[in-house]
């Protein structure tokens, strides 16, 4: 959808909490702004699902392997599994809460493999163009998400953008 949008001329620049926070219903809107010239780009996300799960979403293949490396490198306690969910969507669970807001022995390790997929996507020409709770809630009235980390494809200058 955000991808179709940036062809029409609008860009995801943000997200915003407009509720009241501790409810299981509380979510973010995300922020579209207008741009002068439509592109056409690649939107990704990092979703945090649950207690201990990650999904990327509409990851190209060079960028989820290097995020998969670096998931396998830096989450010390390891992964439980991983699998591809369906298409545009790879699947991580990590061993251990690393999303606990109460300190843990995995939350530091969640933290700092955050900041780590957070440079490695930096390095491959994406930018974060937002972060944003959107997460849906479940009948029993969870959460099934977290947080989302919205990426858009920014190549260095010099490298020209499909105008639409």
């Amino acid at each position: 959808m955000a991808e179709t949008l940036f062809s029409q001329g609008w860009a995801l620049t943000g997200g915003v909490n407009l509720t009241v926070r501790h409810l299981a219903q509380d979510k973010d809107s995300l922020v579209f702004s207008r741009i002068p010239v439509p592109i056409s780009t690649k939107l990704s996300c990092i979703y945090l699902e649950g207690d201990n799960t990650i999904l990327l979403l509409d990851m190209p293949e060079t960028e989820m392997k290097a995020l998969i490396k670096t998931v396998r490198k830096h989450y010390g306690p390891g992964i439980q599994k991983e699998k591809v969910k369906d298409s545009g969507c790879y699947k991580i669970k990590l061993k251990g809460l690393p999303w606990m807001w109460m300190s843990n022995d995995t939350t530091m390790y969640g933290r700092n493999l955050m900041c780590h997929m957070l440079e490695c996507v930096i390095s491959l020409d994406w930018k974060l163009v937002c972060s944003a709770d959107v997460a849906s809630v479940t009948s029993k009235g969870r959460s099934r998400g977290l947080h989302s980390w919205w990426f858009v494809y920014s190549p260095p200058s010099g490298t020209k953008l499909i105008k639409c």
